[in-house]
């Protein structure tokens, strides 16, 4: 029941952490700046039976972080 947060969840190495995280039964946050592969992993994580959101962020903007963390607490809790 943790919560995990993958910045760089929306490329393949990124991608398939998020998928393992939540196979072991971590709420994911797939966080990176492609919101159509995030939304695609994220819907593969839900068809897989786990709980993720998508949060747009660049990891080279500390502001844009700051942002999909508090986005992340709302909607998946703190991570």
């Amino acid at each position: 029941g943790e919560t995990a947060a993958v910045i760089g969840g929306t490329g393949a190495l990124g991608g398939a952490m998020a998928s393992a995280l939540a196979a072991a039964g971590a709420k994911v946050a797939v966080i990176g700046r492609s919101a159509e592969r995030g939304g695609e992993r994220v819907e593969m994580i839900r068809a897989a039976g786990g709980t993720a959101a998508f949060q747009a962020a660049d990891a080279m903007v500390r502001e844009s972080l700051v942002v999909a963390r508090e986005a992340i607490a709302a909607q998946l809790g703190p991570v």
